[in-house]
């Protein structure tokens, strides 16, 4: 099926990119993962447009929702650990928190910095020059903590530009076809015309694009598989996320939590009473789908 549109520091470790590679002055390990993930959003695109699947019905019509998810993850690694006999059809994509267990402090702070960028970035080219900033911070941090962040980087810039170059064939739908599915997630301008370049019209979900950095369950009709960071994860993660997908499973109740977090205020760090930024938690509850214990505990 296609569819019509009208219109630093640099350490020793990882090898740096030559001069054919992007702007963002990543390592060439990183390169190739981008385009990895950017090779595995072509496919997937490809095989649905091969298939005759309209995916842009995939939150209005739950025939359109089971078939778009058995062919995005009909090859999912799989380690089944729950199963069931559910009538309906349901999906979910999230985070577990272990998966942030193993990140240091600083890995953290650029994640939640790339994030929100890509969050509250106007079009792709103002998020990919945030990202070449961002970039220069993680050639800071030891080598044997760039490279998870690096790859999330190369996951957005090439993932992106692969999804505009789709758009321009025909083989994405347009920009903004997909906000209407889910208005509570609406981040666009409303000047946009959908042309290349830009985010407009599309609603970001970054608890799909958190899996991008740290991996993701898949729960399909109640059967959990887990899929570690890869270029395999990333595509899905990013074409979930241009889809404005809507998820079956609700998640914690943030506002509560903040509520809670607002009442108790404080928390004890080396035995003194430290103010806990809430809203910060807040928005890592409604971005992860759950609430950060560690930086707001409410215990």
């Amino acid at each position: 099926m296609a569819f019509t549109q009208s219109c630093s520091k640099i350490e020793e470790g990882l090898e740096l990119p030559d001069e054919n590679a992007s702007a963002l002055h990543l390592p060439k390990e990183s390169e190739a993962y981008g385009k990895a993930v950017a090779q595995e959003i072509r496919n997937i695109a490809l095989n649905f447009s091969k298939k005759g699947i309209d995916y842009t019905r995939v939150n209005t019509s739950p025939v359109i929702k089971k078939q778009v998810i058995t062919e995005l993850y009909k090859d999912i690694p799989r380690v089944v650990q729950t199963t069931s006999t559910q009538a309906n059809f349901t999906f979910e994509s999230r985070v577990p928190p272990e998966n942030f267990s193993a990140l240091t402090d600083a890995q953290l702070r650029l994640i939640d910095k790339i994030l929100d960028e890509y969050r509250i970035s106007k079009s792709d080219e103002a998020l990919f020059k945030k990202l070449k900033i961002l970039n220069e911070e993680i050639y800071r941090l030891p080598e044997i903590e760039q490279e998870r962040l690096f790859n999330l980087s190369a996951a957005l810039y090439y993932g992106l530009k692969e999804i505009n170059s789709l758009k321009k064939e025909g083989l994405m739908a347009p920009t903004g076809l997909f906000s209407s599915n889910n208005p509570r997630l609406k981040s666009f301008s409303k000047n946009g015309d959908g042309g290349s370049g830009g985010n407009t019209g599309e609603c970001k979900q970054t608890e799909s694009a958190t899996a991008i950095a740290v991996g993701s369950e898949i729960v399909i009709n109640g059967v959990k598989h887990v899929v570690k960071q890869s270029a395999y994860a990333a595509a899905r993660a990013l074409w979930i996320v241009t889809a404005c997908l809507l998820q079956t499973s609700s998640g914690p109740d943030c506002e509560a939590l903040a509520i809670r977090c607002v009442e108790k205020r404080y928390k004890i760090v080396n035995g003194r009473p430290v103010k806990m930024e809430c809203a910060p938690c807040r928005s890592f509850c409604v971005s992860n789908g759950y609430w950060n214990h560690r930086s707001c505990p409410l215990n």
